[in-house]
C-alpha cells in the first residue's frame, strides 16, 4: 500500500488564479438547486411510500377482521347446542388478577398469522391493539354464548 508523504499531506489546495465569484459559482448555485430539487423528489417519495403502507395496513386489518368474523361463526357453528366452551375456543383465558394468559384460543393464532403481513412501520401500531381487539371480540363471543346458552334452555 503506498504511503502520501507527510509534507504532501499536510499541503493545502492552491487556489491559484482562480476566478473568483462574489455570490458564488454557478455551478455551484446549480448544484444547489440540484440538492433541492433531489431533496423534494426524496421527500415525495417519502410521502408516497407511508401513505403505500398505511393503505397495505388497513388492507390487512379488514382481511384481519373478516378472517376473526369467520373463525367466529365457524366455531358457533361447530360448539355444543348449550354453547359451552364458545369464548374460551375462540379468545382463551386470561388471569383477570394479572392479564395473563392462562389459555391461548383461535385469536391469538390469527393474530401471529396477521402480525408478518403487516407493512413494517405498521407491525408496532398493530401489535399494540391486540388486547383492545381481543376485548372487543370477547364481548361479542361472550354475548354469542350467552345467546346460544338462552336458546338451548328455551328448548329443553
Amino acid at each position: 500500500m503506498a504511503t502520501i508523504p507527510l509534507q504532501l499531506a499536510q499541503r493545502r489546495l492552491d487556489a491559484g488564479n482562480v476566478l473568483s465569484y462574489p455570490e458564488g459559482s454557478p455551478v455551484g448555485r446549480a448544484m444547489q438547486g440540484f440538492g433541492d430539487e433531489l431533496s423534494a423528489v426524496a421527500e415525495r417519495y417519502q410521502q408516497q411510500k407511508q401513505q403505500e403502507e398505511a393503505f397495505d395496513a388497513d388492507l390487512a386489518r379488514r382481511r384481519f377482521n373478516g378472517q376473526i368474523g369467520q373463525a367466529e361463526d365457524e366455531v358457533v357453528a361447530n360448539a355444543p347446542a348449550d354453547g359451552s366452551g364458545l369464548h374460551d375456543t375462540m379468545y382463551g383465558q386470561v388471569d383477570p388478577r394479572t392479564g395473563r394468559m392462562i389459555k391461548t384460543g383461535l385469536f391469538d393464532t390469527l393474530f401471529a398469522d396477521a402480525l408478518p403481513k403487516m407493512p413494517e412501520s405498521q407491525r408496532a401500531n398493530f401489535a399494540r391493539q391486540k388486547e383492545a381487539l381481543r376485548e372487543a371480540g370477547s364481548l361479542r363471543m361472550a354475548a354469542r354464548q350467552l345467546q346460544r346458552r338462552d336458546e338451548y334452555e328455551q328448548a329443553e
